[in-house]
This record gives structure tokens, C-alpha cells and sequence, in this order.
């Protein structure tokens, strides 16, 4: 997924919002903000597009979106044409690989993948920064379920995070024509944007986070700089695998969900189940 939004710097005919992290204008059942970069309103959320010219496809993306109910009532109030895209990948597999993006970056002190979800899930004080959102950000039936009965099925697509990885190019096709912009644009696709490394030393790394100094070297070092010190604080060689037993584990917090979603969209999701 991030090498699609990659893949839109070199299009001319796409013009993305420029980066925040949290829209609450949007997101309006967002409780707690702890970004520097929260768009609150509706004239900063238009603020957002200043540059915009003469493309044929202007657009965002937030993720915090599909955590709150009112999200698609905000977007069509104020944009009742806009088109929709949601992106779903096997909740579990999701959940892991966010528990290993915390690690990396220092967020979390948790060793272990189940006791990181079941300890998150329990907490009484959750939202958007101030919890993980394990399960929560791997619930996809209630926004489909709202997408299905606001938005016209020509105007919303959804996007499996399996077929991307089976035909990236065919899917990225697809999606520009449903943007309705130049499908015949070849994005790169062999290029793996934002892996995520082991921390080889996890004390080390966190402390390199919260003081600041990861930050400042992304910012300003040249990059093959950057790319070195990565080398030195991780290893991408022995990355975590999702086995069997922690699989088990965390799939009872979807299992419902699942079979949710499969009767929605009318798709199979027996990849995403455990079969007894």
C-alpha cells in the first residue's frame, strides 16, 4: 500500500493532500489528539489542498478514519461526489505487522505478539495515540457496512491487500480507472517502500526515538547516510513470522467480524480464517 501512494508523486494527473496525520474534521468521534498535525475544521481541511491545480483526481488518506462511524457521513456531507477507497488486509496479519512497526519504532516494550493484543484490547482508555488499536483498527464490518448503505457502488472500491501482493500492477490498473485517471501509467512496483527491521538493540532504539535523534537523522541526512545507520540499528534478515499458535490465539477477536465482512462483499475470505 505505500508503494501506491509512492507511485503517485510521479503522475501528474494525481494531487494527494499535503502529509498530516489526523483529521478530526473527518474522524469526529476521535476522543484524544496527540498530533502535531490534527486538522480540526473545514477550512483547514480545505487548506490541505492549496496546491492543487488542474488534476483530474485530488484525494487523502488516514487510516484513523475507519475507526470512527461518522467518517462517511462527514466525507459525503461535505464531498457527495467524492469517491471512497478502503484497503483491507487479513485482520490478524494486519495486527502483527503493527505490533512489529511498534517495535521498531520504539512504541511499545512488549515482547510478546498475543500478550500485546489481549493487554491493548482490555484497556479502558482507548483511541487513536493512546492505544494500539490491534483488533479495533481489524474490525472492518461496521465502515463497510455504512459504505454499502450511504455511497453508490460505483463511487467506493475496495482493495485486498492478497491481490496487491498476487498482481500489483493489475490492481493499481484498476484502481485508475476507477479514479478515472490514465490507466495505462506504470507504477514500480517492485519496490518494497517502508520494510520494517528488527531493532537490534530495542533499549537502544527506543532511546533514539523518544529523544528525537531517528527523527532529526531522517529529516536531514543524506540519504545513503540514512540508509547505513538503518543497517546498523536493524536487521532485516530475521524478521518475525506470524506461526500458527499466535495466530490462534488473536483470530477469536475476529472471527465474527470476518464471516461479517465475507457476507457483505460477497467475498471469500477463507484465506483469513482458521479452519478447525
Amino acid at each position: 500500500v505505500s508503494g501506491m501512494l509512492e507511485s503517485e508523486k510521479f503522475r501528474d494527473d494525481v494531487r494527494r493532500s499535503t502529509d498530516f496525520d489526523v483529521s478530526k474534521f473527518i474522524a469526529s468521534g476521535m476522543k484524544y489528539s496527540i498530533h502535531c498535525t490534527t486538522v480540526y475544521d473545514f477550512d483547514q481541511y480545505e487548506a490541505l489542498f492549496s496546491k492543487v491545480g488542474d488534476e483530474a483526481a485530488i484525494g487523502e488518506i488516514c487510516t484513523s478514519y475507519a475507526l470512527y462511524s461518522k467518517s462517511i457521513e462527514n466525507i459525503i456531507s461535505h464531498y457527495p461526489m467524492a469517491k471512497i477507497v478502503i484497503a483491507l488486509r487479513d485482520p490478524v496479519e494486519r495486527a502483527f505487522s503493527a505490533f512489529q512497526m511498534n517495535i521498531a519504532e520504539g512504541k511499545t516494550d512488549e515482547t510478546d505478539f498475543v500478550t500485546a493484543v489481549k493487554k491493548d484490547f482490555e484497556r479502558t482508555s482507548k483511541g487513536w495515540g493512546v492505544s494500539y488499536n490491534y483488533v479495533e483498527a481489524g474490525l472492518y464490518a461496521g465502515i463497510i457496512s455504512k459504505l454499502i448503505s450511504l455511497i453508490p457502488p460505483d463511487r467506493f472500491k475496495i482493495i485486498y491487500f492478497d491481490d496487491l501482493k498476487a498482481d500489483a500492477a493489475g490492481q493499481m490498473k484498476e484502481l485508475y480507472r476507477f479514479l478515472e485517471v490514465n490507466p495505462d501509467f506504470s507504477a514500480d512496483t517492485s519496490k518494497r517502500y517502508n520494510p520494517q527491521g528488527t531493532p537490534r538493540f530495542r533499549k537502544l532504539n527506543k532511546w533514539l526515538v523518544t529523544s528525537g535523534i531517528r527523527q532529526f537523522i531522517r529529516k536531514y541526512f543524506p540519504p545513503l547516510v540514512k540508509k547505513a545507520l538503518l543497517k546498523l540499528n536493524y536487521s532485516y534478515s530475521s524478521r518475525p513470522v506470524l506461526n500458527d499458535e499466535q495466530r490462534r490465539a488473536v483470530y477469536s477477536y475476529f472471527q465474527n467480524d470476518i464471516e461479517a465482512v465475507e457476507m457483505l462483499l460477497t467475498r471469500d475470505l477463507s484465506n483469513w480464517k482458521i479452519t478447525k
